[in-house]
């Protein structure tokens, strides 16, 4: 029963680029902590 299932259910393995969606991330963030900071500093009205 199981000698033929390998035939039947497999998977392919394909690479894909994820840098852009952490510097995205990181980019974000970083902005973030700075809007942060200026608030906490009253440098924003």
């Amino acid at each position: 029963m199981y000698e033929d299932i390998g035939t039947s259910v497999g998977y392919r393995t394909q690479r894909q680029d994820v840098s852009a969606r952490f510097i995205g991330l990181g980019l974000v963030l970083a902005m973030g902590a700075a809007a942060g900071s200026m608030r906490w500093f009253s440098r924003l009205p």
